[in-house]
């Protein structure tokens, strides 16, 4: 469980670095919104997976 809350803080971390990974404008276009999209649902995991890490940790206070 430690393990998968340390890889959700790492991608919570990394994850808005690779947004910009939908910008390169010498792709066509449909490639480069695929190469957007996906990223973006990736970002989203991660958020999903900061949210549980912050909630696990706070119930393992209390």
């Amino acid at each position: 469980m430690a393990s998968l809350m340390f890889l959700g803080d790492i991608l919570y971390l990394t994850v808005p670095n690779k947004v910009n990974f939908g910008k390169p404008f010498h792709l066509p276009c449909n490639i480069r919104y695929k190469a957007y999209h996906q990223s973006f649902l990736f970002y989203i995991l991660a958020l999903l997976f900061h949210i549980i890490n912050l909630t696990h940790r706070k119930s393992m206070i209390n």
